[in-house]
């Protein structure tokens, strides 16, 4: 990748030296891999040049040359496959990929509870499926649907067309949750035409993939509540959180106040789905620096991430972090002093939790475990989901 990398800027830092590359590219055939990395390290200079990525496309047999295709492996090659998943397969790089924004796996899938309900939950896929599933399931999306999750397409009387998975059917309407977890009900006497439609997985979107990447991806899908590293525990974790996008208007509202602003339901904030490792951790190296004011090279940003809680009852309950410094929290908007286990107080509802994060060096990752507090009534919940 470095030296493809390499070469491709010796092209784009000349004058005319994209089109070189392009004739160059033009009727020769360069392998798979080197193709997507050298895509990756075009994009990665900000430049959108459609002729070049075209050229590499194609050069590279990629989809974007042409319709995405379903891939059938034969029986040798899904031996392979799955001989490499198990030799050089690697699950903490397949987890990482699999969490990758461009596959977006996680708007449709969930892990324990959090992300997706479009598709299946995963959370024991490994111990429950063979790995030549997986992979058809990967490469092929509509050879292998799993129960439940076949999609419909409806068209309406107003001539109105709708597609998604069904969630239910009544006497009277029918239920359908689209690729993005939007649910639509649509009254049986104004449908015209049902009919099967195609799994809302892509297909070809695995394309982005090298052959490595691939063969990580299935290594940590396979070891899915197989193997105790990729098995949910049964700890109470925040899996699902909202993370502050670093937006000019978010960083200028936080510089002009404080942090604690974050709490507050400003409309400058804008906030995205995060969502934490099986392990329960939530990585936050590369969430957006929102709060650094730039004052020497050393000085270090914040980020900003959301959570939320239930209690049934209200009462105490128990924080437990895996480190609280360099970390700051407002229960609502109400400051809270943080040690390694908090105990706070909840009156009955949802309440938000806000988190203020020095990126730090020392600070990888956040990890947010709910305990019971001794003799508390409380019956307290975390919100999981999309």
């Amino acid at each position: 990748p470095d030296q493809l990398a390499a070469l491709s800027n010796i092209f784009l830092q000349r004058k005319g030296g994209t089109g070189v590359l392009v004739n160059a590219l033009k009727g020769k055939t360069i392998a798979k891999d080197a193709a997507i990395h050298l895509g990756r390290s075009i994009q990665s200079t900000g430049r959108s040049n459609p002729e070049l990525a075209k050229a590499i496309a194609v050069a590279g047999g990629l989809s974007s040359s042409g319709a995405p295709q379903p891939v059938n492996l034969s029986p040798e090659e899904m031996a392979k496959l799955i001989h490499a998943v198990k030799t050089t397969g690697n699950a903490e790089r397949g987890e990482a990929i699999f969490r990758r924004e461009d596959l977006s796996c996680l708007k449709c899938h969930a892990i324990g509870g959090a992300g997706g309900k479009v598709g299946p939950d995963l959370i024991s896929l490994g111990g429950s499926s063979q790995p030549d599933y997986i992979v058809d399931s990967l490469l092929n999306p509509n050879k292998a649907v799993k129960e439940n999750y076949n999609a419909v397409t409806v068209v309406t009387l107003q001539g109105k067309v709708y597609s998604g998975v069904l969630v239910r059917r009544s006497d009277s309407q029918l239920v359908l949750r689209d690729v993005n977890d939007n649910i639509m009900n649509i009254p049986l006497d104004q449908i015209d035409e049902e009919s099967p439609a195609a799994s809302l997985m892509p297909v070809g979107l695995l394309e982005k993939l090298t052959q490595q990447e691939l063969t990580d991806l299935v290594r940590f899908l396979t070891e899915l509540g197989k193997t105790d590293a990729y098995t949910i525990s049964k700890d109470r974790v925040v899996r699902r959180w909202r993370v502050m996008k670093g937006t000019p208007d978010a960083m200028n509202a936080i510089r002009r106040t404080r942090h604690a602003t974050a709490a507050t339901e400003n409309p400058a904030f804008i906030w995205e789905p995060a969502y934490s490792r099986v392990d329960g951790s939530l990585p936050v190296r590369k969430f957006d620096e929102i709060g650094k004011l730039h004052v020497s090279n050393r000085a270090t940003g914040a980020a900003f991430v959301r959570c939320e809680l239930e209690a049934l009852s209200p009462g105490k309950a128990i924080l437990k972090f895996n480190s609280v410094d360099g970390l700051k929290m407002w229960l609502g908007e109400k400051p809270i002093v943080l040690k390694p286990e908090t105990e706070i107080e909840l009156t009955r509802g949802v309440h938000r939790l806000t988190f203020a994060i020095d990126l730090t060096p020392e600070r990888d990752v956040l990890r947010l475990e709910l305990l019971d507090a001794p003799s508390s009534p409380a019956q307290v919940e975390i919100l999981n989901g999309k």
